[in-house]
């Protein structure tokens, strides 16, 4: 499969429950992180909106960011949290 989505994980956690969301990224692998694996570990980086809802799901006890920085997009006139999480 070469193809990817972006989807909002504040409609899937509206729509399947936060819970459920965990259950099915906690199995989630992207075949781009195939070399991060091969040596060992690495890191996993991401970008949210300043929300509430999702930056207490991406650093709750089983997903593990921590927020390292943050950035302001003029363009879109947001907010984002900056987080990283090492496997």
């Amino acid at each position: 499969m070469n193809t990817f989505r972006t989807i909002n994980i504040l409609d899937i956690i509206d729509a399947i429950g936060e819970e459920s969301v965990n259950l099915i990224l906690s199995d989630f692998s992207c075949p781009k992180n195939g070399e991060m694996r091969d040596i060992g570990g690495g890191v996993v980086y991401l970008e949210c909106e300043d929300k509430p809802q999702l930056c207490s799901f991406y650093q709750n006890d089983n997903n593990c960011f921590r927020v390292f920085g943050e950035r302001y997009s003029e363009k879109e006139q947001i907010k984002y949290i900056q987080l990283l999480r090492f496997f």
